[in-house]
């Protein structure tokens, strides 16, 4: 049995004074950039997302002494940017909820996670986070043509989960990455961002995740991930 510490990211704080930024109500910071100092706080960014940040800074030191390396700028779509997303279509919840009981049942739940997929790949982004995502794009924008980009700029689109990267638990490999999505696409873009998010409930990933847990390990539960938005997506040059 492994020990049952909880081994997951808890989510950043709802704060109650904002500071505007276009982000959103209060402190939900609906995205940040690679820059910024909540960047490396895996609970704002996910496991792949914190470790992207952290690399960042390091050869920005190496870059200072001289050396031709770098990282290619990036948004990071937070958890309050997936929460708000998965929220937006009840009916997901409903779904994740009857998902929780079947796999604590050991019940098939193929065609459940199927649904559920289908629902995340057909939500229709609330206004808020439209917005949100315009101003991430043209960031992107801006720093691609800085770094000497040619239009079509083109992105890659990954997942970063909460309960990514962990010392026990890597799911290395198991959720979606998506190259050479046109930025000038916003549609491509927005499909890219469901593909990634939908790939959390994908089979072999969900079935991993039902594995430590009757291990012992303390992850997050299926409705967890779903009502909390226990995700970021990173969105990269």
């Amino acid at each position: 049995m492994l020990r049952t510490t909880i081994y997951y990211y808890l989510p950043p704080p709802e704060l109650s004074a904002g500071r505007g930024g276009g982000q959103g109500r209060s402190e939900e910071r609906l995205y940040l950039t690679i820059w910024d100092e909540r960047a490396v706080d895996p609970r704002w960014s996910g496991g792949k997302g914190a470790g992207v940040a952290k690399i960042l800074r390091a050869i920005s030191e190496l870059k200072a002494m001289g050396l031709p390396v770098s990282v290619p700028f990036a948004i990071i779509l937070t958890p309050h940017f997936t929460k708000r997303l998965l929220n937006s279509e009840p009916r997901i919840l409903e779904k994740v909820k009857k998902l929780e009981e079947a796999l604590g049942k050991g019940e098939e739940v193929g065609e459940l996670l199927e649904e559920i997929r289908d629902l995340i790949m057909g939500l229709t982004f609330p206004p808020e986070l439209e917005k949100a995502l315009d101003e991430a794009i043209e960031l992107l924008r801006k720093e691609g043509l800085r770094a000497g980009k040619e239009e079509p700029i083109r992105i890659a689109v990954r997942s970063s989960g909460l309960a990514e990267d962990l010392p026990s638990a890597s799911f290395a490999g198991q959720y979606e990455t998506i190259l050479n999505v046109k930025l000038n696409d916003k549609e491509e873009v927005k499909k890219a961002v469901l593909k990634c998010l939908a790939s959390v409930y994908g089979d072999r990933v969900t079935d991993y995740r039902q594995k430590l847990r009757n291990k012992g390990m303390k992850l997050p539960s299926e409705t967890e991930i779903a009502s909390k938005g226990l995700f970021s997506i990173i969105l990269q040059l």
